[in-house]
């Protein structure tokens, strides 16, 4: 797989809205990938290995019902990120995300992301500002 372009305008909005210089210190950790349609991000109950930045196409974020039935609490596009909960602390979530529309996005493995995160800097703003953006549409659904 090739990686991303050193241009912070590649298409995802959180990483387009990075500084130049905290942009290039996330570019080495970044992999560009295709995904295809239905093409799991992470699992239910799974530690999550990466976090996503969508350049094309769209994640659905699920909730996991008792009875294995699967509940739509969000996408993702590229305005945003998939592995929230990593932001968030956690290691593993009670929600699966895959693939819904075919596309292409930028990944992370989590713990080069919360290396980052530990930096303190302008991504953490910025995530938190999505953060709250996206428990709005969550809470709407």
């Amino acid at each position: 797989m090739s990686s991303p372009t050193s241009s912070p305008g590649l298409g995802n909005r959180i990483l387009a809205a990075l500084p130049a210089n905290e942009y290039q210190r996330l570019l080495p950790s970044l992999e560009f990938i295709t995904l295809e349609l239905k093409d799991s991000l992470y699992e239910k109950d799974q530690t999550i290995e990466y976090v996503y930045f969508p350049l094309s196409g769209m994640a659905s974020i699920l909730v996991v019902l008792d009875d294995n039935t699967f509940i739509e609490a969000g996408i993702v596009g590229n305005e945003g990120m998939v592995g929230l909960p990593v932001f968030l602390g956690a290691e593993k979530t009670t929600t699966t995300a895959f693939y819904q529309v075919i596309g292409e996005a930028v990944r992370m493995r989590s713990e080069h992301f919360r290396e980052e995160i530990r930096q303190n800097g302008a991504l953490v703003s910025i995530l938190q500002r999505y953060t709250q953006a996206f428990l709005t549409l969550v809470a709407q659904t």
